[in-house]
């Protein structure tokens, strides 16, 4: 999302199609912009999509002088631009953009230098996000391998019963663990422990139906959180908020600690 591009994706075409539609095969460089649905959302092509294609909701934008791409896409990301595109988009079933609004899209232009030097910084803090972003991805992944070797194969209560002690574990986080097994409906758990249905231990309901003539686009009102907040495999996006102007009944305001 924003300028992040997902380089693990869900759908391909046959060579033939590809081939077909040989004039928006990527090069790497290009600046891509989403043209339906999450609208204005830009990134450059990275070297090694070369050879990939483009969906038709996507808009290819080769440009004259390829080193400026990171500056014209810090210009689309602004929010007086990404406004406009909102507010040019066609939403009669999916808000759609053409390449017309796109071409006519107003840009700050300054000194080539100024570019040069404002294009430096904004990628600076991009790299420190994504090198952020990794570090994030990597605790979550251990953290899953080690839930999984806890809660899903036991491997604690497997050692433990065969006379061994945990892997990596302090004694004290070790004796958590027992030291046997007892059978249950979905096979053998550890001794002691049980199965509960998850509507023991939380309450779950639907988001509310709000009122769609109350949608705005604009920083006004409440945040309300859509499926467009969720970025795919995992994690929150707040690039594409949804706000709302009408009263929002407040046992769906959501707290700390709630997960959605």
């Amino acid at each position: 999302s924003g300028s992040r591009l997902n380089m693990n994706p869900e759908f391909r075409v046959s060579q033939e199609v590809h081939r077909e539609y040989q004039r928006t095969e990527l090069q790497g460089g290009e600046l891509l912009m989403t043209l339906v649905g999450g609208l204005g959302q830009c990134c450059v092509a990275p070297p090694q999509i070369a050879g990939w294609n483009a969906a038709r909701a996507i808009a290819v934008m080769r440009l004259k002088e390829p080193s400026e791409a990171d500056f014209v896409r810090y210009c689309l990301l602004m929010p007086p631009v990404q406004h406009l595109i909102n507010a040019w988009a066609n939403t009669t079933v999916q808000a759609t953009l053409n390449l017309k609004e796109v071409r006519q899209l107003p840009l700050p232009w300054p000194g080539k230098d100024e570019r040069k030097s404002i294009t430096n910084v904004l990628k600076a803090l991009d790299d420190k996000l994504e090198l952020n972003r990794q570090m994030n991805r990597t605790l979550e992944e251990t953290a899953a391998a080690l839930f999984r070797s806890w809660f899903v194969d036991f491997d604690p209560v497997v050692a433990k019963a065969a006379g061994r002690p945990p892997a990596h574990l302090s004694p004290a986080l070790a004796s958590l663990f027992p030291d046997s097994f007892q059978d249950s409906e979905l096979g053998p758990i550890p001794k002691g422990w049980r199965v509960r249905p998850l509507a023991d231990v939380l309450n779950v309901k639907h988001g509310h139906a709000f009122a769609g003539k109350f949608f705005t686009d604009g920083p006004v009102g409440d945040i309300l959180l859509t499926p467009g907040n969720f970025a795919i495999g995992g994690g929150f996006k707040d690039s594409k908020f949804k706000y709302y102007t009408g009263v929002v009944p407040e046992e769906y305001v959501l707290i700390e600690n709630d997960l959605v």
